[in-house]
């Protein structure tokens, strides 16, 4: 998928307007249309700024990968099956930034239990 499209979906995704990205980047909306219609580029200070908005890599939005491909985990390395890896990343890219936050912080604490576990378990 091209920047063009990567951008207009990830805004969408986030239920943000072209007037509210410009704000966050300190633009004029028509810079945003001009992103999202192939007509313009950003500089490499504002493509680092949507990377971060929109919690994506700068790759991810340069290169030609749709977010399936992009990640490409070592498979010696893998905590479980990329197709399980790819579920969840995709169902957490769907969410609001609101519920990711609450997502993560969930984690942490099923982190801190199993910790705690093991622990114990030693004890």
């Amino acid at each position: 998928m091209p920047f063009a499209e990567k951008l207009k979906t990830l805004r969408l995704e986030h239920h943000m307007t072209q007037e509210d990205v410009a704000n966050r980047l300190s633009v004029a909306r028509p810079t945003i249309a001009g992103y999202e219609t192939k007509n313009r580029q950003p500089s490499l200070e504002n493509l680092s700024a949507l990377a971060k908005l929109f919690d994506v890599t700068v790759d991810y939005l340069v290169t030609d990968k749709n977010m399936n491909e992009y990640i490409n985990l070592d498979s010696s390395k893998r905590a479980f099956p990329l197709d399980e890896g790819r579920e969840l990343f995709a169902r957490y890219q769907k969410l609001s930034p609101d519920s990711r936050k609450l997502l993560l912080d969930f984690i942490n604490v099923l982190e801190k239990t199993e910790q705690n576990a093991q622990k114990r378990q030693y004890l």
